[in-house]
């Protein structure tokens, strides 16, 4: 577009997926004829002014990562890209490039300080969020998933968030999801069990409630009877004192399975404890089922809350298989 009377262009860069906060160069040169007549460089960061994020519950880097005859079973390749046995890692990997991403995996003890670590992840996951949020400039919707432990943590970084200092910029938390939230250490802060009264949607997926006809631990699947499981909500009446509930007027959305632990993060049929017939009751196919239910009610939720990039996935594209994975993989 230069010619002897148009000295001057505008010349646009469109940014087709994020770069997380980290600078990019981009030279350019103005060449006549075949001479270069000047050269410039500019730096450019692609952010979107969506934040989603997803803390995973205690031991999960080492699960995901453990190997059984040299193989990963609980990490694989897909024609669509990587899967995991991780319903809050893939919903993360779901959200990028349309949203700047964080994944956190949880506490690596399952015991109370000095080996507890769920205040050390809670601050990590605390500063990455603030820093894109500086990044972006703010005014930053965000959205914050996270597992048994690494739910409560989630809870916990949507409080921090909107507690707001002096010189903060705006954001905005959208969504909180928590897959059968569990709080059964020191390293967990109380507070976090009340949503801050400006998230604007909470969902819960969790356990069969004390209400269920089915039979109880150990002959169903609903397990881990020593957990203290927050997913139900408060009522005295029923002696649910202790539950996730909303500082605000938020309705939190409730969905419980009689379903494991494991099946409602994204691992049906891995508890030992969880007994096949004849020795138990335990059912594998419901189990697996109602996993992928659980995902879907938060990825719904999502959807609910404005992050219509989040995609509905088939049951096919979980990979789970039809029968019980052989106790190998899960021992």
């Amino acid at each position: 577009g230069l010619t002897d009377s148009i000295r001057t262009v505008e010349l646009y860069v469109e940014g087709i997926q994020t770069t997380a906060g980290v600078s990019l160069p981009i030279s350019i040169e103005l060449i006549v004829g075949d001479r270069i007549i000047a050269t410039d460089l500019v730096t450019v960061v692609v952010v979107s002014n969506t934040l989603v994020i997803g803390i995973d519950g205690t031991g999960s880097e080492a699960w995901l990562s453990r190997e059984v005859n040299g193989v990963r079973y609980n990490e694989r390749t897909t024609p669509d890209g990587t899967r995991w046995n991780s319903h809050v890692r893939n919903l993360v990997e779901d959200s990028w490039p349309f949203a700047m991403t964080i994944y956190r995996p949880g506490p690596v003890q399952f015991y109370a300080p000095p080996s507890d670590t769920s205040g050390a992840v809670f601050r990590a996951v605390r500063n990455e969020a603030r820093n894109m949020i500086v990044d972006a400039g703010g005014g930053t919707t965000i959205a914050i998933v996270g597992w048994s432990r690494g739910a409560m943590i989630a809870s916990g970084v949507a409080n921090d968030l909107l507690t707001l200092a002096p010189g903060d910029l705006p954001r905005t938390v959208v969504f909180v999801g928590m897959y059968d939230p569990v709080d059964m250490s020191d390293g967990i802060n109380d507070a976090w069990a009340r949503v801050h009264r400006d998230v604007k949607a909470v969902t819960i997926v969790g356990p069969a409630d004390e209400d269920s006809t089915r039979p109880r631990l150990p002959r169903y699947n609903v397990d881990y009877s020593t957990f203290t499981r927050m997913a139900l909500g408060e009522n005295t009446d029923r002696g649910f004192q202790w539950r996730v509930t909303h500082q605000g007027t938020v309705d939190i959305i409730r969905h419980t399975y009689n379903a494991s632990h494991g099946a409602i993060g994204g691992t049906p049929g891995y508890n030992e404890d969880n007994e096949d017939p004849p020795a138990g009751a335990y059912n594998y196919v419901e189990d697996r089922r109602d996993s992928i239910q659980s995902d879907k009610d938060i990825r719904d939720g999502m959807r609910r809350a404005g992050l219509e990039f989040v995609p509905e996935r088939a049951e096919a594209w979980y990979g789970f298989p039809a029968v019980r994975p052989p106790s190998q993989y899960w021992e």
